[in-house]
Formats: C-alpha cells, sequence, structure tokens
C-alpha cells in the first residue's frame, strides 16, 4: 500500500457515530476499501 486515502465521519458532523473509512489501490489495480467493523478489505467491483 502506497498511497491510502481516510474518510473520518466525526469530520463530517457525525460525532454519536464515529466510523473511518479507507481506501486505496489494491495490488490488483482495483479500487479497495475499508471500513470500520470490517475483518478485511474489499475490492470495489468495475463499473460497466
Amino acid at each position: 500500500m502506497e498511497k491510502l486515502v481516510v474518510y473520518d465521519t466525526c469530520h463530517n458532523g457525525n460525532e454519536y457515530d464515529p466510523c473511518s473509512v479507507l481506501l486505496t489501490i489494491h495490488v490488483s489495480g482495483k479500487l479497495a476499501i475499508f471500513q470500520c467493523g470490517d475483518e478485511q478489505w474489499t475490492i470495489i467491483p468495475d463499473m460497466p
């Protein structure tokens, strides 16, 4: 993992249900997402 985007919902006015979301480019070249509560990365399928 070389580049990573972090989105924290606390900074979006959601202080009652804080959660972080991580996005990165997987080694396969596809977009991958990891959300709080996940146990592993999820690969986002290609759009048609």
